[in-house]
């Protein structure tokens, strides 16, 4: 089921990526972890400067962002099949992230099958896991100019016993704070979901409700917030009511900013593609505007299997972009789509996750919630991901140009420094 709400404005964007509840009867050993709840409060403002990395753009293994954009591709396009004409927003980024998160603790036929489903074939889990480090290392410190943090924490049923071996490469390979509560207590729900608060500025309000089922015995909660501005601001005062077509005859009106420069743009047969920078240009927004005729179904089809295309560099040219001002919101049961696409042993009784516990236990859930608000100074965008776990028992323009985003588009906010898609969407129908 999904649920859509669309409205309009402003600069920032956050991911939340809840990783996985698991859920199960008994296990291992206990892990050692903290014996009160996490602090609720956000961390100090976080250094984003390129000089606090500790990985270098050469130190990452590009067949990690290869691999996590082409799954990403595949999601979306998934998606785009299974909710026809409706706006879709997703942060490839998130899931993938979400499903590393278990990743390593799978094993045998249903670790192979997520491998292929997150195109990871090929490299061994320890390279993915370093891989997934440097990534994190290098987004989150992409210069002074935006702000983009990731933060990961685990968050385990009280006195349930888990691998030690789980808990500790979460901790090492993705920097997880893990936390111990009592989940027969409403206050744990509360806990988990200020945290997810805090770490997304509010935008997301909460991934868990409650009571927490009696069978979960583990979240794991990936959280990521980005505020950046254009590098070159929309002016408010050139912001005019204009036309939109959702379809040939469906018109609506929207806000329509405006703003001429030199910009990363093509146009080839079927339709316009512009890189707008997020101050710093090490992040910026694609938008791909499918020519008159062509419908966003077939461009989004084509150019899903056009890896390449996402990463391409673009000839700067003089011209005017004109881009709807816009907010919505979304959410998505991913199961269907992840089925679809081949990992399915995760979600049945024969599910391997041995990796975690002594007991067996099967993915559950995987939902999706997504938010972007796109305005004059920037865009802010959210998304989570959560994973339930229980028990089996349960071409050079010569001219200067002018693009006019008034019909549906492609849109994707990725790092331009590591190819990253961060988020991937089809917007149909951009209203305030």
């Amino acid at each position: 089921m999904t649920r859509q709400r669309i409205q309009g404005r402003k600069g920032t964007l956050a991911v939340l990526l809840a990783a996985a509840m698991l859920m199960a009867a008994c296990g291992s050993k206990p892990p050692a972890v903290q014996e009160t709840p996490l602090p609720k409060e956000a961390p100090a403002a976080f250094d984003s400067s390129e000089a606090k990395r500790t990985f270098t753009p050469a130190d990452l293994d590009k067949r990690v962002v290869s691999a996590q954009n082409a799954f990403g591709l595949r999601l979306h396009g998934q998606l785009a099949a299974e909710h026809p004409a409706e706006n879709l927003f997703v942060s490839p980024y998130s899931v993938a992230a979400a499903l590393s998160m278990v990743y390593h603790g799978a094993e045998g036929t249903t670790r192979q099958e997520i491998g292929r489903v997150l195109q990871a074939e090929g490299m061994n889990l320890e390279e993915w896991n370093r891989g997934s480090r440097v990534l994190k290392d290098l987004l989150e410190h992409s210069g002074a100019g935006n702000r983009l943090n990731i933060a990961n924490s685990i968050w385990l049923r009280k006195d349930f016993e888990i691998r030690e071996d789980f808990v500790r490469r979460n901790r090492e390979e993705y920097g997880a704070e893990v936390s111990e509560l009592d989940f027969t207590k409403d206050s744990a729900a509360d806990l988990i979901n200020e945290w997810v608060r805090k770490r997304t500025e509010e935008k997301i309000q909460g991934i868990v409700k409650a009571p927490i089922p009696e069978d979960l015995i583990m979240y794991l909660i990936n959280a990521v917030y980005f505020h950046g501005t254009w590098s070159l601001p929309f002016l408010k005062e050139d912001t005019v009511p204009a036309p939109f077509y959702a379809s040939p005859d469906a018109r609506t009106e929207v806000k329509m900013m405006k703003r001429s420069g030199r910009f990363a743009y093509q146009q080839k047969d079927g339709y316009q593609a512009i890189r707008l920078p997020y101050r710093g240009e090490k992040i910026s927004m694609l938008v791909v505007l499918p020519d008159e005729g062509w419908s966003l179904a077939k461009l989004q089809e084509q150019l899903g299997k056009d890896e390449a295309f996402w990463t391409r560099q673009m000839p700067y040219t003089e011209g005017t972009i004109e881009l709807p001002r816009f907010k919505l919101e979304a959410s998505y049961d991913l199961i269907p789509a992840l089925k679809e696409l081949g990992m399915r042993e995760a979600f049945v009784q024969k599910a391997d996750f041995s990796g975690i516990s002594d007991k067996p236990v099967r993915i559950s859930e995987v939902a999706h919630k997504s938010y972007l608000q796109v305005d004059e100074q920037g865009t802010e965008a959210a998304a989570v991901t959560s994973i339930g776990v229980m028990t089996t028992s349960s071409e050079r323009a010569v001219h200067p140009f002018h693009m006019t985003v008034n019909r549906p588009f492609l849109l994707a906010i990725q790092s331009s420094e590591t190819g990253s898609l961060l988020f991937l969407g089809s917007i149909y129908k951009p209203e305030e």
